[in-house]
């Protein structure tokens, strides 16, 4: 039986020391976010995006540091911290127009979603009665949601920001954590690959 020591990947202090800084940002920022809702739009975008080039910093330093992992998912890792780099960086140059396709995506995806859960509790008679209610019900609030994102942007913005925040919470933690704790854990497979 190996040793945690083998099972584990070191990751550099510096890095470390950016997760925890980067976590502790995340969590104020989702914190921000949920108790100050009457903060301007522009102000909240202008966070998150500040937000989101540091996690994308973060993921590219990640995927370059790995060692014992395999060179697609360091490419993965890199190749997402760019995006999410690149989409902070569009939203500097167009922030409105930034923010009506992210409302737009979230009331389409939504209304999909509805629609998707909905047909499936129709057509599905392998679920139980209650499991077909419960999905025809989500459907229809999904659809009801995304009705209401569609027609009143304002109240989309909103939800988004709700989205994001719950999002930078969880991130915000893992990061916390990895940081110190210092090791990050890897699936079985990669473990081979270890010095």
């Amino acid at each position: 039986m190996k040793s945690s020591s083998q099972d584990d990947i070191i990751i550099p202090s510096w890095l470390r020391a950016a997760q925890v800084i980067v976590g502790i940002v995340c969590v104020l920022l989702s914190t921000t976010i949920f108790l100050s809702p009457g903060l301007g739009s522009y102000t909240l975008l202008f966070l998150i995006e500040i937000t989101l080039i540091i996690i994308g910093s973060e993921r590219v330093a990640s995927g370059i540091t790995s060692r014992g992992t395999k060179r697609s998912s360091r490419a993965i890792s890199i190749g997402l911290g760019l995006g999410i780099i690149g989409f902070a960086v569009l939203g500097f140059l167009t922030p409105k127009l930034t923010t009506q396709w992210l409302i737009i995506l979230l009331g389409l995806g939504l209304l999909a979603n509805g629609i998707l859960r909905i047909i499936d509790g129709l057509r599905n008679i392998e679920y139980e009665r209650f499991t077909r209610l419960f999905r025809l019900g989500a459907g229809a609030v999904s659809i009801a949601i995304s009705i209401l994102v569609l027609v009143y942007p304002r109240f989309g913005f909103y939800l988004l920001m709700v989205i994001i925040a719950v999002a930078l919470v969880i991130t915000g933690i893992e990061l916390l954590m990895v940081g110190i704790k210092g090791k990050r854990i890897h699936a079985p497979h990669f473990r081979s690959k270890l010095p």
